[in-house]
């Protein structure tokens, strides 16, 4: 009864986080590169125990637009499945109570490509994913939204923006690489977070001219 009712007042939340955990299971997080070959930004082919990146303009050539979306489902990893899926059930389930599903899709999918496109414009043509744009452009709409306009539905804990923002820069510091935890999208994070600010201080602006 409980999961009918939240699947019927948060579809968009647990499709999002459903299909993010059954990705990561049939790729065995990631180890499992078959799993992976249609929903990564760059497309890819196997030679036996290597990887060869294919022309980005074969991907587009070939009308393979849902990848620009779709790194927002691979996880690399048990903790980058937990931790993502804890931030996006905080930040998803708030904004679909107040802007509604068909807006948090619309908006998950923006985040998604701004981010994805970020990550690849800085990288180029290597593996990445996660909903972690995604996640900064959440919080970072939550964020300038509640400035402009407060809502106590959108509300969060406190320091959450502050301990959020602290990692950005202690990634982009470098430091998370020199202790092991591998490399991290930073440019997704930051093309995710500026545009989850202007979809905010937007909707904050709509939201004081309408009360």
């Amino acid at each position: 009864m409980i999961a009918r009712l939240l699947a019927l007042r948060l579809p968009v939340t647990l499709l999002i986080l459903s299909a993010s955990v059954l990705v990561a299971l049939l790729s065995r997080f990631g180890d499992f590169l078959p799993v992976l070959q249609p929903l990564t930004f760059s497309a890819f082919r196997l030679s036996g125990e290597y990887l060869y990146m294919l022309p980005q303009a074969e991907t587009w050539a070939a009308g393979q637009w849902w990848r620009l979306f779709t790194p927002m489902l691979i996880h690399f990893g048990v903790l980058h499945l937990a931790m993502n899926g804890l931030w996006f059930w905080e930040l998803g389930r708030r904004l679909e109570r107040v802007h509604g599903s068909l807006w948090l899709l619309a908006l998950v999918l923006l985040y998604s490509l701004i981010s994805n496109l970020a990550e690849f414009l800085y990288s180029g043509p290597v593996l990445f994913g996660g909903l972690s744009g995604v996640l900064y452009g959440l919080l970072g709409h939550c964020w300038l939204r509640q400035r402009l306009a407060p809502d106590p539905r959108l509300a969060l804990p406190s320091g959450v923006i502050t301990l959020m923002l602290v990692w950005l820069l202690i990634c982009l510091s470098g430091v998370t690489a020199w202790l092991g935890f591998g490399e991290i999208a930073n440019a997704a994070h930051l093309g995710g977070l500026i545009s989850g600010c202007l979809t905010g201080l937007l909707a904050g602006l709509l939201a004081r001219r309408s009360g």
